[in-house]
């Protein structure tokens, strides 16, 4: 008998390991029928379904982060909500209600107004105040050039002598007269004194007689760059669509096509140095037979009416090739045209 206890003992011992309840506990709660009979694949769906639920709530009720600080995506769901929400924060994309319709692009674009055909040359004009009083002079220089990097482009070159003498040098792309790059130089008119004039010696100046503006536009943004009395400060602005610098006006007047389109004309001036974007629209132009310059010569034009911001221009520009801008007023001086020299 004790032999036969014994072998059965011997035999129970040597098949427990192979039953695997050594390397594993049974389960707590064993499954039930139904998830026995349920197939592999909607086992797995529901594994992930559950896996992703916590990571939404834990997404929703995570803190705010500050503007301009962003937390790494975990999962291309969460890069994806973030993309949804930033659209649904920009204010160009969804204005708030009453501000008008957004500019969609492919239903209005600015260039269907606009010839690309430029006539280069040089304008001179005397500028005079609300009195007729001459109280300066201009001029404006439109060359056609090309680069490696930018391509074709359109250079303007303007030099003003009213309160103070001030040069401005601008590059906008051909074609789509979108800015480049543009640079302000301003003399000024108190020249600040030296550190120490009781000094012996030669005293070195710190501070040079001018005041810069340098704009550097670059996708939807312009770095805006100020340099006063030794003094440099650096700002970025965003760059609306649809936008051209202030400084182009006068070429985009002369650019218009005066009777192949619908008015009005619609786009935004980037004014970097005041920061500001404003508003233009242009009305349907009318034709004015004699137009008077300052060299006594006599032009059939059309007269632009320009609502820039609050405050409304008026442009006078030759019907006829080169389409020179006989005469503008911004307002509060005019500028007449006294020469023009086309570019050979």
């Amino acid at each position: 008998m004790r032999v036969l206890i014994a072998t059965i003992a011997v035999l129970l011992l040597a098949a427990w390991p192979l039953s695997g309840t050594w390397a594993e506990d049974p389960p707590a709660d064993p499954p039930t029928t139904e998830e026995e009979d349920q197939p592999v694949e909607d086992a797995e769906e529901n594994t992930e379904a559950e896996e992703e639920e916590p990571a939404a709530e834990e997404e929703d009720e995570a803190e705010p982060v500050p503007e301009g600080v962003r937390r790494r995506p975990l999962s291309g769901e969460q890069e994806r909500r973030y993309k949804q929400r930033k659209t649904r924060e920009d204010p160009f994309l969804n204005p708030p209600v009453g501000s008008g319709t957004p500019i969609v692009e492919g239903t209005y674009n600015p260039a269907d107004w606009l010839r690309e055909e430029v006539y280069c040359g040089s304008s001179y004009y005397m500028v005079q105040d609300a009195s007729g009083n001459v109280v300066g002079q201009s001029s404006l220089a439109i060359s056609a050039e090309s680069d490696p990097v930018l391509g074709d482009f359109i250079r303007l070159r303007c030099h003003r002598n009213i309160d103070q003498p001030v040069q401005l040098e601008l590059c906008v792309f051909a074609g789509t007269f979108k800015p480049r790059f543009k640079e302000v130089q301003t003399e000024l008119a108190n020249r600040p004194a030296p550190v120490d004039p009781d000094a012996e010696g030669e005293v070195p100046e710190l501070y040079d007689n001018y005041q810069r503006l340098s704009v550097d536009y670059l996708f939807d943004r312009m770095t805006v760059v100020h340099r006063v009395a030794g003094i440099t400060s650096r700002r970025q602005i965003r760059q609306l669509p649809f936008s051209y610098d202030i400084d182009e006006l006068p070429l985009l007047a002369r650019q218009l096509r005066f009777r192949e389109v619908e008015w009005p004309f619609e786009a935004v001036l980037c004014d970097p140095q005041h920061e500001e974007q404003l508003p233009m629209s242009i009305a349907e132009p009318v034709w004015v037979e004699n137009v008077v310059s300052g060299d006594a010569e006599r032009y059939d034009c059309y007269e632009f009416t320009i609502r820039l911001g609050n405050d409304t221009h008026t442009y006078l520009v030759e019907r006829l090739p080169p389409h020179r801008l006989v005469r503008f007023t911004d307002g509060e001086l005019t500028y007449t045209l006294t020469d023009y020299l086309e570019q050979q």
